[in-house]
């Protein structure tokens, strides 16, 4: 999985300096994230979606800078989509973490985007 691309972050304690759309999404959307260091896999739902990352409302989180694998369950309307993305913990707090995603694959881009644009 290497290294976490050195990228700005923004945490709840600084200016939004996002580059993506990031949207709020609802509870159809779960997301399982696994940590491969330590086998660990906690669940809880996605508050918010971008292109870039995720927000995921969860009680066991991992420590900011760790690797992670993103399982993304979002339902619309009869249909189920599965996302499966690498990415690292931008930062992690009593509520959750954030979770960048790391150089998308372009069919991942695109079926990531289509949830997106069904939140909007």
């Amino acid at each position: 999985m290497g290294t976490r691309p050195k990228k700005h972050v923004t945490t709840h304690n600084t200016r939004e300096q996002r580059v993506s759309v990031r949207v709020t999404v609802d509870t159809y959307v779960r997301a399982a994230v696994f940590h491969p260091a330590t086998g660990r896999t906690t669940h809880g739902w996605v508050r918010d979606l971008s292109s870039g990352g995720l927000f995921v409302d969860a009680p066991d989180r991992f420590d900011a800078e760790e690797a992670v694998i993103v399982d993304i369950l979002a339902r619309s309307g009869n249909k189920s989509e599965h996302l499966r993305v690498e990415g690292w913990v931008a930062h992690s707090h009593a509520t959750g973490m954030g979770i960048q995603f790391r150089d998308l694959e372009p069919e991942m881009a695109g079926r990531l985007a289509e949830v997106i644009d069904h939140y909007r």
